[in-house]
C-alpha cells in the first residue's frame, strides 16, 4: 500500500523554490509537469510514501526556471550552464486508469 499526500502551493514560484531545496550537485535538475491551468510533480518520501506537489501554472511561458543571484526566479527558453534548474514540461492532460495495461494502450 502506498501512502499519497498532496501539497498545494499558492503559486508556481513557491513550488519552484521548494523544488530547489531538493536539488543536489549529483542531480541539478528537476521537473514540473504543467498544463494551461496547473502544475504538479511527484516526489518520494521513502518506501511507500509519495507526495504530489501542485501549484497554479506559471505566468510566463518558458522551458527552464532557476534562481538568480538576487534570489528571484528567472525564466529561460534555454538551459543556463552551471545553474540548478526546474525544467517545465508541458502536458495536455492527465487521466485515471485502472491498470498499467490500460495506461499503455
Amino acid at each position: 500500500m502506498v501512502e499519497i499526500s498532496v501539497i498545494e502551493f499558492s503559486s508556481f514560484d513557491d513550488l519552484v523554490y521548494f523544488l530547489h531545496t531538493r536539488i543536489t550537485t549529483v542531480n541539478p535538475y528537476t521537473s514540473a509537469l504543467c498544463s494551461e491551468k496547473s502544475c504538479f510533480t511527484i516526489i518520494s518520501a521513502g518506501e511507500g510514501v509519495l507526495f504530489v506537489l501542485k501549484s497554479p501554472a506559471p505566468s510566463k511561458q518558458s522551458r527552464f526556471v532557476y534562481i538568480a543571484e538576487d534570489g528571484k526566479l528567472r525564466y529561460s527558453d534555454t538551459p543556463v550552464v552551471g545553474k540548478p534548474m526546474v525544467v517545465v514540461v508541458r502536458i495536455s492532460q492527465t487521466k485515471r486508469v485502472q491498470s498499467l495495461d490500460e495506461a499503455l494502450s
